[in-house]
C-alpha cells in the first residue's frame, strides 16, 4: 500500500511559516534600513515589499496576509478610507524618514493585534 501523505492539512502550518518570513523580513528592514532599501524611507520600503511579495506569490504560490491586511488596517486605525496606498497614507504631512518611523510604530500594533489571527500554526 502506498501512502500518499494529505498536504492540504498542512496548508495553515505552511501559511503561518510563510506569514513569519514576511513578519521578520520586516522586522530586519525596520532594524537595518540602510541594508535593505539604502535608508529609512516609506516609500522605499513600500516598493521593496511589493517585489518581495510579488517573488513570494511566485515562488510559494501564496499571498501573504501582509499584502492584503496592512492597507486595510492603516485605513481603519488612521480613519483615511480612499484610494491611496498606505505609503501615502503615512507620507501626508511627513519626511520619508519621519513616514518610515511612523510605519514601524504601527507596523508593530498591526503585528501584536492582527498577525496573530493568521499565525495560529505556529506559536
Amino acid at each position: 500500500m502506498k501512502f500518499e501523505p494529505c498536504w492540504e492539512s498542512l496548508d495553515h502550518i505552511r501559511n503561518a511559516e510563510y506569514e513569519q518570513r514576511i513578519y521578520g523580513t520586516i522586522e530586519r528592514i525596520i532594524q537595518t534600513p540602510g541594508l535593505y532599501i539604502g535608508k529609512k524611507s516609506v516609500k522605499e520600503l513600500w516598493s521593496f515589499l511589493g517585489g518581495y511579495t510579488y517573488a513570494f506569490m511566485e515562488i510559494y504560490h501564496y499571498q501573504p496576509h501582509f499584502d492584503r491586511e496592512f492597507q486595510t488596517y492603516i485605513e481603519q486605525r488612521l480613519g483615511k478610507m480612499d484610494v491611496h496606498s498606505w505609503d501615502s497614507i503615512l507620507s501626508t504631512g511627513r519626511t520619508e524618514e519621519e513616514a518610515f518611523d511612523y510605519f514601524a510604530e504601527l507596523f508593530r500594533c498591526f503585528e501584536i493585534h492582527i498577525a496573530p489571527t493568521y499565525n495560529n500554526g505556529l506559536q
